[in-house]
């Protein structure tokens, strides 16, 4: 996969993610199948994790203090698409309902809340905003990684002509 694809596919599925978070606000039943949800936090995990590496293949920095130049490394219309979503996702975040009281449970026809083998019962209102709440955790944090993913996959960039996107930093001499 190239590192114009890689940036567009971390971007896209960002976006996707970030839509779901939006569409859990929509008050009712949950739009997005929970499966939906779930799927976009699992596919952020392999797309972060070639983006870290293909950084270290590029020689970019990717672990210490030093990582934060990836900022700088990476194309600006990325780096304005990263951090859109991202604030866009925990804007969702913070703006969305949380019941709190644990993970939300249906079992035989009532609606529970559980937490550490603990079972509360609660209304199908406060069951289907937990559901929602669960999904938005998910679906913001795969928003995040994803728009890391693509600006790791633009540090890395390798423009036409073969020149890295890096900056090395040297060590202070003692």
């Amino acid at each position: 996969m190239s590192y114009r694809i890689h940036i567009w596919v971390a971007l896209g599925l960002a976006a996707t993610s970030l839509a779901v978070a939006v569409l859990t606000l929509v008050p009712g039943a949950p739009v997005v199948p929970g499966a939906v949800a779930f799927g976009l936090f699992g596919s952020a995990l392999p797309v972060f994790g070639l983006g870290v590496l293909r950084c270290v293949r590029a020689g970019v920095t990717v672990r210490g203090p030093d990582f934060l130049w990836i900022y700088v490394d990476t194309p600006r219309w990325v780096l304005v698409c990263a951090v859109a979503m991202t604030a866009g996702a925990v804007t969702c975040l913070v703006g969305g309902d949380d019941p709190g009281g644990g993970r939300p449970v249906k079992e035989a026809g009532g609606y529970y809340l559980k937490e550490k083998g603990k079972r509360e019962a609660v209304s199908r209102e406060t069951y289907v905003s937990a559901v929602k709440a669960e999904q938005r955790w998910f679906d913001t944090g795969g928003t995040v990684f994803l728009a890391n993913a693509a600006v790791l996959a633009g540090a890395a960039y390798r423009d036409d002509k073969g020149r890295t996107a890096r900056i090395t930093v040297t060590p202070p001499a003692p």
